[in-house]
């Protein structure tokens, strides 16, 4: 975790860890409703990949950040 906090000067502790950290639950939570109406509508496996696509998307968002804020 050392190149991250040296990347992002985030420390070990504080409200900025804390907030990189619960960002990953809060959209769990936001996206709850939708995975639920979208398998409801087009099925299963539709639901399950759209929301692979959406995680895998935010990781290579994450994955390519040069600095916090992005």
């Amino acid at each position: 975790m050392t190149p991250f906090q040296d990347t992002f000067h985030s420390g070990s502790t504080g409200s900025k860890v804390s907030i990189i950290f619960s960002i990953y639950t809060v959209g769990g939570i936001c996206g709850a409703p939708f995975s639920a109406w979208t398998a409801d509508r087009f099925g299963r496996r539709v639901g399950m990949f759209t929301g692979g696509f959406l995680i895998l998307t935010g990781m290579a968002i994450a994955a390519g950040a040069k600095a916090l804020a992005q």
